[in-house]
């Protein structure tokens, strides 16, 4: 497999690898800081915030021409934030109260903080990129305007 190929490969599955990266860093964050509680505002919502942001800049970081900013950003904190949700959930339920009642209530309250988190997450960062796309093709329109080859006949 030679170098570009390699490159399309992770271009094709930005969003999936970017899905992936969202779970695992936010399980990482609640494993480490599950025993302190840590919070800002809703429940978990800082571990939430760090795999949304890591996850969406991946994937728009790796996003082919083709792909929309704004849809990928929403869809991987979205699904994200369900996926992390779901597993934030199960390690709670495994770690303090195993049953299927108490996984059920609990993910659905961790959901609730899930599914905001990666949608403003997500789109606040989209957002940023949508900046910079617009800004260098702004950039690349400067570079080659009509005035500098104007200015170019002029001087001839």
């Amino acid at each position: 497999m030679d170098i570009l190929n390699f490159i399309e490969y992770f271009q094709e599955r930005n969003v999936k690898l970017g899905l992936s990266f969202n779970v695992i860093v936010s399980a990482i964050a609640y494993l480490t800081t599950h025993t302190f509680f840590v919070r800002l505002y809703l429940i978990y919502d800082l571990q939430f915030l760090i795999g949304t942001v890591i996850g969406v800049f991946y994937a728009l970081r790796n996003r082919s021409k083709n792909q929309k900013i704004l849809s990928c950003g929403i869809i991987v904190g979205i699904f994200g934030g369900i996926m992390s949700a779901f597993l934030i959930s199960l390690l709670d339920t495994l770690i303090y109260y195993p049953n299927i009642v108490f996984f059920l209530v609990w993910f659905l309250n961790v959901v609730l903080t899930g599914i905001p988190v990666g949608l403003l997450g997500g789109a606040l960062i989209s957002a940023y990129y949508m900046y910079l796309d617009m800004k260098r093709e702004k950039d690349d329109e400067d570079m080659y305007s009509d005035d500098f080859y104007k200015d170019l006949i002029e001087e001839k």
